[in-house]
Parts: structure tokens; sequence; C-alpha cells
């Protein structure tokens, strides 16, 4: 692809990774979806898509990240969910470029995205994977929680890789549209 791209990428016994991209203002194409076997490949997926901006959970293999994230040779930054249902507002710490946000949050805005039609899936969507990106993409239920500060809603867990994945690369391509935060320097 010679228009550059956005990945986000799930970190788990392989890494979930998708690739947007942009078609206009706040609408993407889902141009890659794979589970990637070791950092290497997300290099070679990164030249061969020219992406200019990956996200990528933090957690669990947090050495891994942050050794990709200081070799990349393009703008990385890390997710962490910092909770589920309780702050609204995204963090966004440009030193070590790492995005704090809420859980809810981020998976409520993604699945937006999709809702409001502003993802363009692949005609053959549903066959991604054997069928297995649709299923990890639709696991996840928004559900009430009751708490002992009240009810709140949250997002059920499970193997929903594709779906963290998705929410990835949503952020990545908000940091593409969002020159703000590349102005920014530090030091």
């Amino acid at each position: 692809s010679v228009e550059p791209c956005s990945m986000g990428v799930d970190i788990g016994g392989l890494l979930d990774t998708v690739i947007f991209r942009q078609e206009s203002r706040g609408v993407n194409r889902l141009v890659f979806v794979g589970k990637i076997r070791n950092i290497d490949e997300l290099h070679d997926l990164i030249d061969r898509y020219n992406v200019i901006k990956v996200v990528l959970d933090s957690m669990p293999e947090t050495t891994l990240v942050q050794d990709f994230q200081e070799n990349c040779k393009v703008d990385a930054w890390l997710c962490r969910y910092r909770g589920e249902g309780g702050d609204r507002l995204r963090k966004y710490d440009i030193g070590d470029r790492i995005i704090n946000t809420d859980r809810t949050e981020l998976l409520d805005r993604s699945f937006s995205q999709l809702k409001q039609r502003k993802v363009i899936l692949p005609k053959n969507f549903r066959l991604i994977l054997d069928g297995q990106f649709v299923s990890e993409m639709t696991l996840p239920v928004r559900q009430i929680m009751e708490t002992e500060r009240g009810s709140r809603y949250e997002w059920s867990k499970g193997t929903d890789h594709a779906r963290h994945a998705m929410s990835y690369g949503f952020l990545a391509s908000q940091l593409m549209l969002d020159s703000t935060i590349d102005e920014i320097s530090i030091g």
C-alpha cells in the first residue's frame, strides 16, 4: 500500500494484528487481519503496508512490546487499560508514548466506529481466519455491573483478541489524524 496505514496489535499467545488505510477523515478500510507469530513479522508488515502509526497492547508481554517500541522505525505507542467503566478520559504520555485508557470507553468507541460504518470491512470478512475474526469481534457483550459505587457498564471478557486489535488500530488511526500530538516536543 502506498498510502500511509495504521496498525493495532493485541498481545497474547500470538500477535493479533489489524492494519487500516484511511479512506477519508474518520473512515478506515481494513486492509489486513492476521495472527502473527513474532515481532519480525510485524516489522515486515510495517514495511509492506507503509504503516506510520502503531498501537500495541502493553500487557502481558511488557518487555517484548517495549523492545519493539524502542526498535520500531515508525511511531509506536503502547496502550494500557486503567479501569473499566469509571474514567472516560484518555491520557497520552508523550514522553513514553503510552496511552492510558478505560477499557469500556475504548471498546465503546471502537464499537461505535463499526456501528456507524466508519470501518470498511472486506467483502469476505466472515471468512477471515476461518470465521475466528467474526467470533472474536462479536464475543464481548456490553453489560451492567453492580459495584459498591453503583451500576456501570463493562464489556465481557474471553477470546476477543481481534476486538482489542481493532480497538488499538482505531487508536492508531486517530493518532494519524491528530497532528497536535505529533507537534508536541519534550525536552
